[in-house]
């Protein structure tokens, strides 16, 4: 005589160690119309005197649509710029093939 199977509980079910959630976020963009303009760091930085605080670690989307056909700048150069004017860039929007 056979005897019954006996089922095996199913192993409780680990939880992840994080969550994945949609979530509405306010950026800044920041149109890029004339990056190698020698001017472009002393207007931003005095824009940035106006309101520091509202600007102080803001994350920043680059508008690259007015520049997406030129030849790329040197982004690594131009985002550690950015950065000691305590902006967080983010990412890029509107890039050219060239860009990407």
């Amino acid at each position: 005589m056979e005897r019954p199977a006996i089922a095996k509980a199913a192993p409780e079910p680990r939880s992840a160690p994080f969550q994945v959630r949609g979530a509405v976020q306010t950026l800044l963009s920041l149109r890029l119309l004339a990056p190698g303009d020698p001017e472009f760091f002393p207007l931003l930085r005095d824009k940035i005197a106006h309101n520091p605080d509202f600007f102080r670690d803001a994350p920043v989307v680059l508008d690259l649509a007015p520049i997406a056909d030129t030849p790329p700048i040197d982004l690594e150069a131009f985002v550690a710029e950015l950065r000691r004017h305590c902006l967080v860039p983010v990412g890029v929007q509107n890039a050219g093939l060239a860009w990407q």
